[in-house]
């Protein structure tokens, strides 16, 4: 696949600078120059049109891309909840996010899938599983309903579930440890 050449966009490079008319060089998916393009490859006709850097959204939840309620009375499968992630993670991209942060809700294997490019969506950097304490923010199973009931209706690794806060404290915590990794990990 050669080059595109997209042609005559008013272009928002991010410096805070009024957006000026630009010629952009894409080549694999990649933008490679700013300004005169060559005469190979193909062009894209982009008069009166805005190109703005990708955006970034810092809180999303790609793991609750199906409805909550068919999660909890088991009426949609592993597979079902996948292809609605990855349909919401497409429908990001096409968005113009270029990169989320999952604050959590989803495994490594998205992760991977769409870095591998097996599946269309942005860069996705995971915080790891969601940290709930029972009764607090996220949780959705009854008080009466034992813990082990509404663990297992969530898929192994997406949720870490508590009836002690203080779990989330511990810096021994396995799940603390992984967040913590991957802060480390994006800041390089």
């Amino acid at each position: 696949m050669g080059p595109a050449h997209v042609v005559g966009a008013a272009v928002i490079d991010g410096s805070g600078r009024d957006p000026s008319n630009l010629d952009i060089t894409i080549e694999n998916g990649r933008i490679t120059q700013l300004g005169a393009s060559s005469a190979h490859g193909e062009r894209l006709d982009a008069e009166g049109l805005t190109m703005t850097p990708g955006l970034i959204d810092a809180h999303v939840h790609l793991g609750l891309s199906s409805p909550i309620q068919p999660h909890f009375s088991f009426q949609i499968s592993a597979a079902e909840i996948a292809a609605d992630i990855f349909a919401t993670a497409g429908a990001t991209l096409d968005a113009g996010f270029t990169t989320v942060r999952d604050t959590g809700g989803i495994d490594g294997g998205v992760v991977t899938a769409i870095a591998k490019g097996k599946v269309r969506g942005p860069r996705v950097l995971s915080c790891g599983p969601v940290q709930c304490q029972i009764g607090g923010h996220g949780y959705y199973g009854a008080e009466w309903e034992p813990t082990e009931l509404w663990s297992s209706h969530h898929l192994a690794g997406l949720c870490a579930l508590s009836e002690d806060p203080e779990l989330f404290s511990d810096p021994t915590n396995a799940v603390l440890v992984i967040q913590a990794g991957q802060i480390v990990k994006d800041l390089r």
